[in-house]
C-alpha cells in the first residue's frame, strides 16, 4: 500500500481479477438468465413432445372372463363359460384407431 492510499482504494484493489477472454466470456454464459430461461424452455418442449408421442404407442390387454348362467331347472340347462380375452390397439396419426382382438373360451355344460 502506498502511503497516500486510504483503506477504499486497498479494498478495490484486492478484488481485481484477472479473466481471460475465454474465461470472460464463460461467465457471462453461465450467470445469463435469459439464455438459462430459453435452456429450460427447450426442456420442457423436449418432454411435451415426448408425451404427446406417447399416444400413439399401441395398448395391450389381458382379460380373463368366467360366467355362470341357469337358464331354467335341470343340470341340462347350466352352462360355465371361461376364458381370456386379448387385444392390441393403437391409435394412428391420421386419427383413427387399429385394433387386434382374440377370444378364446371355453364352454361348458353341467
Amino acid at each position: 500500500m502506498s502511503p497516500g492510499s486510504g483503506p477504499a482504494e486497498a479494498a478495490t484493489a484486492a478484488k481485481v481479477l484477472r479473466l481471460t477472454a475465454a474465461d470472460a466470456v464463460l461467465l457471462a454464459l453461465e450467470n445469463n438468465r435469459d439464455l438459462l430461461n430459453v435452456q429450460l424452455s427447450r426442456a420442457v418442449q423436449k418432454f411435451s413432445l415426448k408425451v404427446a408421442e406417447t399416444k400413439f404407442n399401441p395398448d395391450a390387454t389381458i382379460t380373463p372372463y368366467t360366467d355362470y348362467h341357469i337358464a331354467g331347472t335341470g343340470t341340462d340347462r347350466q352352462y360355465a363359460n371361461s376364458g381370456v380375452s386379448t387385444g392390441v390397439s393403437m391409435l394412428v396419426p391420421t386419427g383413427g384407431r387399429f385394433a387386434v382382438l382374440w377370444n378364446n373360451t371355453v364352454a361348458g355344460r353341467h
